[in-house]
């Protein structure tokens, strides 16, 4: 156990959050009144003698004695500074000291009566065998010994004494005041020995975290550097093969375009996916000309682009009467509509159908309301359809295979939002090729249009955005979906 010399009665210096260790120097900055007195009056004495212990909580102004530590270090102030408001020290550190008694001096700062509390040093052999044992310890760290001071290196080195060793390389590391305060208050050298191969621990723990992040960082880093150079040397090598690498349709300016715009993440995965392949096929082969289309027709399809709607309803009519004189029943139906669409905030209503004789202002309307909405506008003819690939597409298994009437419009467009006109569609007809009137139920039932799937696209294409306007010449002749 710790031996107990004689009693002192000195001023005690309170720090919020520095433990000291003996047989070293420390530099203490002090602020506070009580503890810029108790300087002070270590100063008035011939050996400038004083406790400094350390406070439970860091975050109390003005700690009572259950609320600092009892078990603290004697010190002998060597110099002296003052900054502004705020008191500088260097002490060396004497002895460790038992607290016994704290209470206030008349004078405003705190005085304690203590004894020193010395650790028995061990026998030699059980000396070498920690000194040993913290050495070790701290070649599994190498960062630590490389940022270690001379000093403490040659006190670890030179020192027979494992107490001193244990305290030396205790204030050097970097730990928390309650670990180190346990080191402090320490009974025996092994128990000195096992909480300061402790702290050496987390400190390897630490070590080794940053190290793992370091390694990730660069290993990523070494990771794009090679990526980069290997697409260098293939830009290259096309460039000698006589292949443009700089076309915006080269599978590299494709992929910088991916990420650089917000395409939904089943498209890039798809179009990536696709791109590999082309890689790996021979130039000019069939089926690398059909990839190629394909990856083309994937990009130029409006996945995200759309134009913001002007909703002012006196624009709507003002633009329907510059554009159509008379057909009043029809405009004020279209009014109704685009009001009811404002008031929901969504296209889930009846789809507006015009019929009358050719010639009677049908699609001119739908141009006049694509131009009132301030959207784009386009046109499909469904007259004499009678095959449904016409709406859905053609399988990519297919030689010429390309897309349906609704994708094909919708890449003319540009926008996932156009006023999009689908003209006569009285005069659809069903054949041993399919049903397309039942193909374009999917196209225009709100419930379905979110996910429509075109045969040739692969991909769930989202038509919820779009303005249907349908025309026909005879009511009777529309088909029953």
């Amino acid at each position: 156990m710790a031996d107990k010399a004689q009693k002192l009665t000195l001023p005690l210096l309170v720090t919020r959050s520095k433990v000291i260790f003996p047989n070293n120097s420390q530099v203490i900055a002090a602020g506070r009144s009580f503890s810029v007195k108790a300087i002070e009056a270590a100063r008035n004495q011939t050996d400038s003698l004083l406790f400094v212990s350390c406070q439970k909580n860091a975050d109390d102004e003005a700690p009572t004695e259950d609320q600092i530590h009892k078990v603290g270090s004697l010190c002998r102030i060597i110099s002296y500074t003052v900054r502004g408001t705020e008191v500088r020290i260097r002490v060396e550190v004497v002895e460790r000291i038992q607290l016994e008694t704290i209470s206030e001096d008349p004078e405003g700062f705190i005085t304690a009566t203590g004894s020193v509390y010395r650790i028995p040093e061990p026998d030699y052999i059980t000396s070498s065998s920690i000194i040993k044992a913290v050495q070790n310890a701290l070649e599994e760290v190498p960062q630590i010994v490389a940022e270690m001071p001379k000093s403490v290196a040659n006190v670890i080195a030179s020192n027979d004494s494992a107490i001193s060793v244990c305290f030396a390389v205790a204030e050097f590391l970097q730990g928390s005041k309650d670990d180190k305060q346990t080191i402090l208050e320490s009974l025996t050298a092994e128990e000195l020995m096992q909480r300061v191969l402790l702290l050496i621990s987390g400190e390897k723990q630490k070590d080794e975290i940053e190290r793992n992040i370091q390694n990730a960082v660069r290993e990523s880093s070494e990771k794009s550097q090679k990526e980069y150079f290997l697409r260098e040397k293939l830009k290259a090598i096309k460039k000698e093969l006589g292949e443009n690498t700089d076309d915006k349709n080269s599978p590299e300016s494709i992929l910088e375009k991916l990420e650089a715009n917000p395409y939904p993440e089943y498209i890039k995965k798809k179009v990536q996916n696709e791109l590999k392949k082309y890689d790996m096929m021979p130039q000019g082969s069939l089926e690398s000309a059909l990839i190629q289309s394909y990856v083309d027709t994937l990009m130029s399809i409006p996945w995200f682009e759309k134009t913001e709607d002007n909703n002012d309803l006196k624009n709507v009519e003002k633009i329907l009467d510059e554009d159509h004189y008379g057909l009043e029943i029809p405009k004020k139906r279209i009014v109704e509509y685009l009001a009811v669409k404002q008031l929901t905030g969504n296209l889930k209503s009846p789809i507006l159908c015009f019929y009358g004789p050719p010639g009677t202002g049908k699609t001119s309307l739908g141009k006049s309301i694509a131009r009132a909405l301030g959207r784009k506008f386009f046109k499909a003819s469904l007259g004499g359809i009678s095959d449904e690939a016409e709406i859905r597409g053609h399988r990519r298994t297919y030689v010429g295979s390309m897309p349906g009437r609704i994708i094909q419009g919708m890449r003319k467009a540009g926008v996932t939002n156009p006023v999009f006109l689908l003209d006569e569609i009285d005069k659809l007809a069903s054949s041993y090729k399919g049903d397309p009137a039942s193909a374009m139920l999917e196209v225009l039932d709100p419930e379905q249009n979110t996910q429509f799937n075109d045969n040739y696209v692969e991909e769930p294409y989202d038509l919820s955005d779009v303005l249907f306007i349908c025309t026909a010449n005879y009511l009777e002749n529309i088909p029953g979906p």
